[in-house]
């Protein structure tokens, strides 16, 4: 089996290749297993929308990007949740069995690959749609009150009252 790696690796230049092709691999790997983390802070991004809690962002290191407050709170409660029930374990045999199907040296990224990464994509706005969707309409339902309360109380100042009740 070692003489197999030997002459896999005699050449630079297909090492660099394997090497390549095998980062490729790996960014698919990465890429598809953010999309939960994304379709989370996705869904913490529209419910800030809905609560109108745009401009109250925090910056978040890990990703360097600026993060509404839910979305905050629903990423580091994702990672803790990922954590306490083990599933790193269970993304890092994901990694070992990858090597199964697709082994060192072989790279075969078809169209289909690629396909089902998209329709992944596709799939990121539709969780996160569905786990917002609660919120988002207790917000609406909540405005529709406020509405009919601004329209039955004109000297009421809705700014003052409607902020705390969304928050």
């Amino acid at each position: 089996n070692l003489s197999v790696g030997v002459s896999m690796f005699d050449n630079a230049l297909a090492y660099g290749g394997i090497c390549i092709c095998e980062a490729i691999v790996g960014a698919m790997i990465g890429f598809a297993a953010t999309i939960i983390f994304n379709a989370i802070i996705f869904a913490g991004t529209l419910i800030d929308s809905q609560a109108g809690l745009t401009m109250a962002t925090v910056y978040d290191p890990s990703n360097s990007m600026q993060l509404a407050i839910t979305a905050n709170l629903y990423y580091y409660a994702l990672i803790a949740i990922f954590l306490c029930t083990n599933m790193h374990h269970t993304f890092i045999k994901a990694i070992f069995y990858s090597y199964e199907i697709l082994p060192i040296g072989v790279f075969n990224v078809s169209g289909g690959t690629i396909t089902y990464l998209i329709k992944l994509m596709g799939e990121l706005f539709v969780m996160a749609f569905k786990f917002a969707s609660p919120i988002i309409a207790a917000m609406l339902i909540l405005d529709v009150g406020l509405g009919v309360l601004v329209r039955a109380v004109p000297q009421m100042n809705i700014f003052v009252v409607g902020f705390p009740i969304k928050i």
